[in-house]
C-alpha cells in the first residue's frame, strides 16, 4: 500500500524501535490534515498496523522482546531499597552488597570513644554533613547518616566510589575503624581499635546511649546471682566466727572466774591460819 510504502522504516533495536514507533503514533494524528492539504499523494489508512509493521514487540510490556541485561536492570530499579529506619535498627543485615542492588554499596565509620562523647549525636550529625561536603567537592558522591554519637553510615550508588570514601574516612584523625562487608579497616600505623568493644559497649551502656542486648542482660542477672551467693557464703561465714568467738570469750570468762574463786580460797586459809597462830602466841 502506498501509506505503508511511504512510512516503512528500517528494522531498529527494541529500544530505539520502541521510541519511534512512539514518535509515528503520536505524530500521524497532527499529520494526516497536513497531507490532505498537499493532495492525494500519500494515503493512510490504517497507521496502527504500520505500527505493527515495524516489529517492535508489544509497547505495553517493557519486558517483552529485550535483553537480559536491560531486564536485569529493570529488576534492580524496581526492588525497593531499605530506608533509613531499616539500616539503622539493623546495620548488619544491609552491610556491603547483601540486601542491596548492584553497585549500592554500604560502610560504618566508628570514630574513638572520646571524640565520640565530644561530640555526642549533635556533633555526630554535623560531622557526617561536614564529611558530605567535602567528599562532594573530590567528586566522590556519598550519602552519609549519624546512626548513633560517634557512628556514620556511608552509602554510595555508584561502582568503585567506595574506594575513595574508605580513603577519606581512614585519613581522618578521630576515626578509630572502619567497616565493610563486617571486615575492620584501620587508619595507616595501627592493627587494631583504640577502644576495645568491651569498653566501648560498657561505656555506651553507662552513657544510655543504647539498651542491653539480651546476652548482656543474661550475663548481668548471672553476675547478680553470683554476686549475692558470695555475700551470703560471706555472712554464714561472719556468723560462725562471730559464735565462736562468743563461745571462747565465755570459756575465758569461766576460766576467770574459777581462777578468781581458787585465789580467794587460798587467800582465806591464809587469813585464817594466821589467826590461829596469833590466838596460840597469847
Amino acid at each position: 500500500m502506498a501509506g505503508r510504502d511511504a512510512f516503512a522504516l528500517p528494522r531498529l533495536r527494541p529500544m530505539a524501535a520502541a521510541r519511534a514507533a512512539a514518535c509515528v503514533a503520536a505524530l500521524l494524528p497532527a499529520l494526516l490534515p497536513l497531507a490532505g492539504a498537499m493532495g492525494p499523494t500519500h494515503a493512510i489508512f490504517d497507521y496502527e498496523a504500520d505500527v505493527r509493521d515495524l516489529d517492535v514487540g508489544d509497547l505495553d510490556d517493557m519486558e517483552s522482546d529485550v535483553t537480559p541485561y536491560f531486564l536485569d536492570d529493570m529488576k534492580k530499579r524496581k526492588t525497593p531499597q531499605p530506608t533509613f529506619e531499616q539500616m539503622r535498627e539493623d546495620p548488619s543485615a544491609w552491610m556491603g552488597s547483601s540486601g542491596m542492588s548492584g553497585s549500592t554499596k554500604m560502610g560504618f565509620t566508628t570514630l574513638t570513644l572520646a571524640k565520640s562523647e565530644e561530640l555526642g549525636m549533635t556533633g555526630t550529625e554535623a560531622l557526617a554533613r561536614q564529611w558530605t561536603g567535602l567528599m562532594t567537592t573530590g567528586g566522590v558522591n556519598a550519602q552519609l547518616y549519624a546512626t548513633d554519637p560517634g557512628k556514620i553510615l556511608v552509602v554510595t550508588h555508584t561502582m568503585g566510589l567506595m574506594a575513595g570514601v574508605k580513603k577519606f574516612v581512614l585519613a581522618q584523625p578521630e576515626v578509630d575503624y572502619w567497616e565493610m562487608d563486617q571486615k575492620r579497616q584501620y587508619p595507616e600505623g595501627r592493627t587494631e581499635a583504640i577502644d576495645s568493644d568491651e569498653k566501648r559497649n560498657k561505656r555506651e551502656l553507662e552513657l544510655g546511649w543504647r539498651k542491653p542486648s539480651k546476652d548482656e542482660q543474661k550475663k548481668e542477672k548471672e553476675k547478680k546471682k553470683k554476686d549475692k551467693k558470695s555475700k551470703g557464703k560471706a555472712k554464714r561465714s561472719s556468723s560462725s566466727s562471730s559464735s565462736s568467738e562468743s563461745s571462747s570469750s565465755g570459756a575465758a570468762k569461766d576460766g576467770d572466774k574459777a581462777v578468781a574463786s581458787e585465789n580467794a580460797a587460798k587467800k582465806r586459809k591464809l587469813e585464817e591460819g594466821s589467826t590461829s597462830s596469833e590466838s596460840q602466841s597469847s
